[in-house]
């Protein structure tokens, strides 16, 4: 068997006869995030068609680089989908409606695929998840995205330590930043919560805690090209900073693109010089992108429809975060949400923290309730007056985040969440050690 990874976090598991077994997380086509994120190198037309054979297909989340929705249509209806115990299978219905076989799988438990397989699914803090493979000649850990918990990698560590003796053990998770890392400003100057240093040191830290005798680099080979979020180019962490910070000496770091044997240990990787990538079509597509958002009227509707966001996610909790409000510099539109009137005015943006980005992405946001996305795209920047300290605008997406996914709606909704949330986690490290203990195959 063999694995390799293409496109941004999709991982392919073929048999030996070549044909894909599994397939997880496919964005294969397109950009994503108001076309602000392409691919560094696009698969080939013949690597898609050759994936649409795939039997299963894992989605680890619902981000768009991960649940890449105009990648699911170009594989077709080939593949059955499979998605994490979340307490709202939005993955599911998504693909249900449009014609996918999918099914949810529980938290913890071991699924056989055919050729010797099992796969686990362990759902992670923020409706993320790890992806376990158990195959004849390795053990794969697909962190993506996802940060386990302590309790969740001391059973992930076990189960690598006694199902992966006499295999090879594989591990992938993402390396780069994501997020407000370094889109932070006080006074006009950037702010820098991590370098690039810390997320190979976390990758590092994470092959040795697990033992693995590979790390393929993984969920993190994107290219920004709109002109508000070129810049962020400079802060990706590259192959070059892996291999100038790596420190797990006893694993072997694979370059980006790489096929493993899972048999041999042999692996090969596509040279940087012929990765495929469109500039014309990409600077076209972005182009009309930013074409179109110049059009966006953000009417009295809008407004309402975040006032009203901004009341319900905030209820336990904005009043603390942003006592000075939460200000929105949207270009020709300025808004203020004050947290203790709980309304949102017209007028020059202040606050704690401001947030400063286009027309379109709030808009959008506020129709499809996928209000932290706007953490990730890059070209949202975070402006915090000198009394807040820019973590907390880390906080602030969190808590928008559990809003989104119906945790914090309300009380009940909370507890619902707690409940649902607690009882995977502890579903999934019991059954990991149960297995570990009894010794036995899915």
């Amino acid at each position: 068997m063999q694995i390799e990874t293409l496109g941004h976090a999709a991982l392919v598991l073929s048999t030996d006869e070549g044909r894909p077994l599994l397939l997880t997380d496919p964005w294969l086509i397109g950009s994503c995030y108001w076309r602000s994120w392409w691919l560094e190198n696009y698969p080939s037309r013949a690597a898609i068609e050759r994936l649409k054979g795939a039997r299963y297909c894992y989605l680890t989340h619902d981000h768009p680089d991960h649940f890449h929705t105009p990648s699911v249509r170009k594989l077709g209806d080939g593949p059955e989908y499979l998605t994490p115990s979340f307490m709202h299978d939005r993955i599911g219905a998504y693909l249900r409606e449009h014609g996918r076989r999918s099914r949810q799988l529980a938290a913890g438990a071991w699924h056989g695929l055919g050729a010797g397989v099992s796969i686990c699914s362990i759902p992670c803090f923020g409706d993320d998840s790890a992806l376990l493979i158990d195959a004849p000649e390795a053990v794969i850990v697909n962190l993506n995205d996802a940060r386990p918990s302590v309790l969740q990698l001391r059973a992930i560590a076990r189960f690598v330590r006694e199902r992966g003796a006499g295999k090879r053990k594989v591990a992938l998770c993402s390396y780069s930043s994501a997020g407000i890392a370094h889109s932070c400003f006080r006074a006009g100057r950037r702010l820098t919560l991590v370098d690039n240093a810390t997320y190979v040191r976390y990758a590092s830290w994470l092959c040795r805690y697990l033992g693995a005798d590979f790390f393929m680099p993984f969920a993190s080979q994107v290219v920004f090209r709109r002109d508000d979020t070129r810049w962020a180019n400079a802060f990706k962490v590259r192959y070059a900073d892996l291999r100038r910070h790596w420190s797990a000496r006893r694993t072997q770091l694979l370059p980006p693109y790489s096929t493993l044997d899972l048999g041999s240990g042999e692996h090969r990787a596509q040279d940087e010089r012929e990765y495929v990538r469109d500039e014309a079509y990409i600077a076209a597509r972005t182009r009309e992108q930013l074409e179109a958002e110049r059009a966006c009227v953000f009417d009295a509707q809008d407004e309402r429809l975040l006032q009203d966001k901004l009341r319900s996610a905030g209820w336990h909790s904005l009043w603390m975060l942003s006592p000075r409000g939460l200000g929105f510099d949207l270009g020709d539109v300025q808004l203020t949400y004050d947290p203790w009137t709980r309304r949102v005015t017209r007028g020059r943006a202040r606050g704690s923290i401001v947030l400063a980005l286009p027309k379109q992405a709030l808009k959008d946001v506020l129709h499809t309730g996928f209000f932290a996305d706007l953490c990730i795209p890059m070209f949202t920047q975070v402006h915090v007056d000198r009394l807040t300290d820019p973590r907390v605008a880390v906080a602030l997406f969190m808590d928008l985040l559990l809003h989104d996914i119906g945790a914090t709606r309300d009380l009940p909704s909370l507890m619902r969440w707690s409940r649902h949330n607690a009882r995977a986690h502890l579903s999934a490290v019991h059954d990991l050690q149960r297995r570990e203990r009894r010794g036995l195959g899915a």
